[in-house]
């Protein structure tokens, strides 16, 4: 019995001193997706984002001061481009993103440019860094050209 409980507690302590890959222990960078998701733009979306986390995950990381981090993904809907959803709802799915979720990054957005450009206000305010598209930014720019 006795042999039993050494053999025991010595797989253990080799078990637990021994170190775990470097991604596995580093905090991940967690990118929000602020999306529509009813609409093909943001199934699109959330595909590609959730790819790009995956491989990138599986390449190691990102390098951050010479340490490898691994990327998370939250998605959240933010139903704007659905008819009578008001802006502030749009926006309310943003900060749960910043607040709740605690999210590094936004990647995306609110798609109406009038949520779009109110997502700004709510971006610098709690100083996040984005991303952001919308659909009205594209007509403009081919217009000019």
């Amino acid at each position: 019995m006795r042999r039993l409980v050494f053999f025991i507690t010595i797989l253990m302590f080799i078990v637990f001193s021994i170190p775990l890959p470097s991604i596995a222990a580093e905090k991940p960078i967690v990118i929000g997706a602020p999306l529509a998701t009813a609409f093909l733009y943001g199934w699109d979306a959330e595909r590609g984002i959730k790819l790009a986390v995956e491989e990138i995950n599986k390449a190691g990381g990102v390098n951050v001061g010479g340490k490898k981090r691994p990327l998370a993904v939250e998605v959240i809907d933010t139903r704007d481009l659905e008819p009578g959803v008001p802006v502030s709802e749009a926006l309310l799915g943003l900060e749960k993103l910043i607040l709740e979720k605690k999210v590094d990054f936004i990647i995306g957005g609110p798609v109406r440019s009038e949520a779009a450009l109110a997502a700004m206000d709510l971006l610098n305010k709690y100083k996040k860094i984005s991303i952001l598209t919308t659909g009205d930014s594209y007509a403009c720019l081919s217009q000019k050209d």
